[in-house]
């Protein structure tokens, strides 16, 4: 029975997860980066301005 329980905890867990990683990842894709400032940094490295973006886009949420 234990087991049993493990396993339900685990499955609403996951699946609240899911829910609030999907809230979080929209909340973050609204996030505007200034062009001016990826132009400058993409003279530099095309890599490190796709980069700040996906960082500004997901990991930083708000």
């Amino acid at each position: 029975m234990d087991q049993f329980k493990n396993w339900v905890v685990a499955v609403i867990l996951g699946v609240a997860l899911a829910y609030s990683s999907i809230a979080i990842i929209g909340i973050g894709a609204a996030v505007a980066i200034p062009a001016d400032i990826l132009k400058s940094v993409a003279q530099v490295s095309g890599l490190l301005a796709y980069t700040l973006v996906d960082l500004f886009t997901i990991a930083v949420p708000q």
